[in-house]
């Protein structure tokens, strides 16, 4: 019989006494003496003692020292696994979804100790059936089985300690294949209108707890057997390649086994039941794909790239992945956009079901580098492995810059390290940007829903970010050398930060002058152990020669108040216009901003020359200049000589002139003055520099329309030249080039551009009017948008019903979008009710806040409706979503809050619904948010109008 743990210590001990001296209620007290019972102090000391060394310590937890409530959700470390033997039998998923288990761990005991705690969550163990095995203790005894649901532990606690040595634990249990996306959760998709249902894995980061009962910590490696009881309609994917088939006392039903894993994390092991398709390339046998009957044979192109962007990856890093097969299994239902379970890979369908013909190739583009991503895990992440998860960029840092340089190797001319700046470097500047205290160190906090907020901008885009400019600054010889040292000398067992420095020191001189001496580790955690980034500024005197550089951290919302000044190693590099274009010297001076407010550097450099700083955009921070130097190099940028500064750098100039420009830090009159030259621009990184700023400008004020038009007329205008190169009838051949006119055609349409939308238009009444027509997919958005912003209910309800019919999910990703184009409050209604009523397969469930997502962004009336919908409907929508789904959708609201009415509106809505919602903090943030927002118009709307008609009336 399973027993609360802190029902039976409050029976146990006399916790009255602690409760009156500490002014907290017994089952608190009970708790902390469960802490210290889990520490191994139940033999050691008496319970009159215990009570005393409480006293004396858990006052500093029950007053708030976070550094102690963090061990409270990690596991102890006495005891770790070092094999699972794990037995599930799996339902029919014919309208039942209670699965048996049974687990067999071997564990290895590394410091005497009466207590075993693994992680559970949500299960049902049977504990009259646990066994522990054990060849040199007599007479050891199970006292207790105790489960804490809050902490997801399961303690078992013994009459004796356990001496240093290796146990077997049995544990058997049966739980529910889950409803959400993450654990064992069941999916279900469309064939030919009859619904199947199919059983799949989504375990990190802490839900391997809610399929089997297990030591769910990264670090805690292990080898794992599985097996799986199942139909022999069913067909078992897994990490491993099947060993046996074993029958049961039911004809149709089975046993199979798979062959034993390697050491592994438990959120790396997966499996998927189904009935799918088997799509497997001809030229690298066990690399398949697994998806729908109806649209297997479209995974053709993701599985032969994704060949050669594996191949690539495991040439340059040399070194073998142990499993000799990856399983690529497309999935309706899916959180993320992929997962590197080990040997059987999970995907979105969208992310890798696609074809040239009929997908956007912004979509195969960020499919294909997904992919990258996850066969990047095979090394950093699987092979190995972060010790614990705040230390998540050691493996998605290293994986989202491995991708990008896979797909170098395979296709130079796509520069996608040029790519990597604008995806990913300028995403996490923006995020970094705020006055946040999020760091890539983090501080290791084992609270399971704290640790999905570790999966953020810091362990993806800034990881990454990192990364490269180490790479750069070492050179990419010596980064490689030291990274192969790191990943073989930690191969099968888990790192921390420190190892990687080490790694990085030991071939850090490698990198030439500017490395010499440099202390690696602490280059590195001025970026990881802080928040925020640098800002350089670059301030000149002209006639001594002399630049003074200061910095500071950059605030985009000139909110940042800590007294403290966050500082960095800064890599600094200069270039001057004279050096520009030159083939033998392309700088005048590369050095390091140590951590101190300011530096004095003395450069040859004529005062009319412009000077430029971090040349390739290699730093991870923003420059400012005084006025003359920005002068300077506005006056390049107009002349033809333009081009004698990188696509790269000119994108960087951009970025950051318009977040300058954001923050205050500069005029908008500069920003706006340095894009007038776009109109001999035809390299795509300026240009998606460009239109991302001008969109956030031209969203951000829907609500004052004669600023609006002035804003949409000025982009028409720079894009005039380069929108006339492009057709809609033409498409272009190489990645940057379809990727340009995407983008161009695209932004054309999105500012009202007249031909564009005629052009649209055209496009999307022979479309709706014959579905076999054959519609450009990187046009697709543009034309689907307009056709149904500008068509008739009639228009809308076709697209509805293709929606629901489509088969591809990238095609109905599109139509959905689309759908929010409309600014019909009637069919606007209907949307957002079918966003909260509709079930799968009818709608996916990660679609739900997409369907949302589309309909904000889709048109500016639909901010005021969905709040309007949801005034209406908020006890409905948490009755059938949930209060989160009510919560995220509030967190996509607030960017649309641009006018005094709609706040209001807002936060009237959100104070009238807050007491419902589990995320109440981040609904206060979400009003906080908007109300920046409207401060932020105030300011700037004026100036920002006066400089748009100064620049389009010139």
């Amino acid at each position: 019989m399973l027993v609360n743990p802190i029902e039976q210590i409050v029976k146990t001990f006399q916790c009255n006494f602690l409760s009156n001296v500490l002014g907290l209620s017994k089952e608190k007290v009970a708790k902390i003496l469960l802490f210290f019972i889990r520490i191994k102090m139940w033999n050691s000391v008496g319970k009159f003692q215990l009570f005393s060394i409480v006293l004396l310590l858990c006052l500093k937890y029950c007053h708030g020292n976070r550094t102690e409530a963090v061990r409270f959700h990690r596991l102890p470390k006495r005891v770790i696994p070092t094999s699972y033997d794990l037995q599930l039998l799996l339902p029919s998923f014919s309208g039942d979804f209670t699965y048996q288990g049974r687990v067999i761990i071997d564990i290895f005991v590394i410091e005497p100790t009466n207590v075993i705690t693994l992680n559970y969550d949500g299960l049902n163990i049977e504990s009259e059936k646990t066994e522990f095995l054990t060849y040199e203790i007599d007479n050891l005894t199970i006292l207790s089985q105790l489960c804490d649901s809050d902490k997801q532990f399961f303690t078992i606690l013994f009459n004796q300690k356990l001496k240093v040595g290796n146990y077997k634990l049995f544990l058997y249990f049966h739980g529910e294949v889950c409803n959400d996306l993450f654990g064992f959760y069941k999916s279900s998709y469309k064939v030919r209108n009859e619904t199947r249902w199919m059983g799949v894995t989504q375990f990190s980061q802490t839900f391997a707890r809610r399929a089997f009962p297990c030591f769910d910590e990264p670090y805690m490696k292990a080898t794992f057997k599985l097996h799986f009881g199942h139909y022999r309609n069913q067909t078992i994917t897994s990490n491993t390649v099947m060993e046996r088939i074993s029958p049961t006392n039911t004809s149709n039903y089975i046993i199979t086994s798979m062959k034993k894993t390697p050491k592994m994390s438990t959120y790396l092991i997966g499996w998927s039941v189904h009935d799918f398709n088997h799509y497997e390339s001809v030229d690298l046998p066990g690399f398949s794909l697994w998806a729908r009957e109806t649209i297997a044979e479209k995974g053709s192109l993701a599985l032969q790239e994704g060949r050669l962007i594996y191949l690539a990856l495991e040439s340059y890093l040399n070194i073998e992945n142990p499993i000799k097969k990856i399983d690529h299994v497309a999935i309706s239902d899916f959180h993320f956009g992929a997962m590197e379970n080990w040997g059987m890979i999970t995907f979105r369908e969208s992310r890798i079901i696609f074809d040239e013909k009929t997908t956007p190739t912004d979509v195969i583009h960020s499919g294909l580098t997904t992919m990258g991503h996850e066969y990047a895990h095979t090394w950093f992440g699987n092979l190995v492995t972060p010790e614990f998860w705040n230390f998540a960029w050691l493996k998605e840092g290293f994986a989202t810059y491995f991708s990008y340089i896979a797909r170098s190797i395979i296709n130079p001319d796509n520069r996608m390290m040029d790519l990597f700046v604008v995806e990913n470097l300028q995403s996490a500047l923006l995020s970094d940007s705020a006055a946040h205290n999020r760091t890539m160190n983090g501080r290791g906090d084992g609270e399971a829903d704290n640790i999905m907020g570790y999966a953020d901008f810091n362990a993806y885009q800034k990881g990454s970010s990192i990364v490269r400019m180490i790479s750069r600054l070492m050179g990419s010889e010596s980064f490689l050398q030291a990274i192969t040292s790191f990943l073989r000398t930690n191969l099968y067992s888990y790192v921390t930060p420190e190892i990687l420095y080490e790694h990085l020191q030991n071939y850090s001189n490698g990198g030439g002058k500017l490395m010499k001496d440099i202390n690696m580790r602490e280059v590195i955690e001025s970026y990881a152990n802080q928040p925020g980034y640098p800002l350089i500024t670059i301030k000149r005197n002209y006639s001594s020669g002399w630049i003074e550089i200061l910095q500071e951290r950059f605030d985009l919302h000139s909110n940042w108040s800590n007294p403290k000044q966050p500082l960095w190693w800064v890599p600094l590099s200069f270039v001057s216009k004279s050096l520009a274009g030159s083939t033998t010297s392309s700088q005048f001076g590369s050095t390091w901003l140590a951590p101190k407010d300011k530096s004095l550097m003395k450069i040859n450099s004529d005062p009319q020359d412009w000077i430029l700083c971090d040349i390739d955009k290699i730093g991870y921070y923003r420059v400012n200049y005084d006025y003359y130097n920005w002068n300077m190099l506005i006056e390049h940028l107009g002349t033809d000589e333009f081009d004698t500064i990188k696509p790269i750098t000119r994108a960087t100039l951009i970025d950051d002139a318009f977040n300058l420009a954001q923050s205050s830090y500069i005029s908008y009159n500069i920003s706006f003055r340095l894009i007038n030259y776009l109109g001999k621009e035809t390299e795509y990184e300026p240009w998606f520099a460009s239109l991302k700023s001008l969109y956030f400008l031209n969203q951000i004020f829907q609500d004052l329309p004669t600023l609006r038009v002035s804003l949409q007329s000025y982009t028409i205008r720079l894009l005039k030249t380069i929108y006339q190169s492009f057709s809609f009838d033409k498409t272009q051949d190489s990645l940057r080039e379809k990727l340009l006119r995407q983008l161009i055609l695209s932004a054309a349409c999105e500012m009202n551009d007249p031909h564009c939308l005629k052009q649209a238009r055209f496009k999307f009444t022979k479309w709706i009017n014959d579905s076999s027509e054959i519609v450009d997919p990187d046009l697709k958005s543009s034309i689907y948008c307009s056709g149904i912003r500008f068509g008739s209910d009639e228009d809308w309800n076709e697209v509805f019903n293709r929606f629901i019919q489509a088969d591809l999910h990238t095609e109905k990703e599109l139509l959905m979008k689309a759908l929010g184009c409309s600014n019909n409050k009637i069919l606007i209604d209907k949307f957002l009710n079918f966003s909260i009523t509709a079930h799968e397969p009818e709608i996916q469930k990660q679609y739900r806040t997409l369907i949302v997502s589309g309909i904000i962004n889709g048109n500016r009336e639909n901010t005021n409706y969905t709040l309007e919908f949801i005034a209406k409907n908020f006890e409905k929508i948490i009755k059938t979503r949930g209060s989160k789904f009510l919560t995220d959708v509030l967190n996509l609201v607030k960017v649309r809050v641009t006018s005094i009415e709609i706040l209001t509106q807002f936060s009237s809505l959100v104070e009238n619904i807050i007491s419902n919602l589990d995320g109440m903090e981040q609904a206060r943030s979400a009003v906080k948010y908007a109300e920046r927002s409207i401060a932020w118009i105030k300011k700037h709307s004026a100036i920002i109008e006066n400089s748009v008609n100064s620049q389009l009336y010139m």
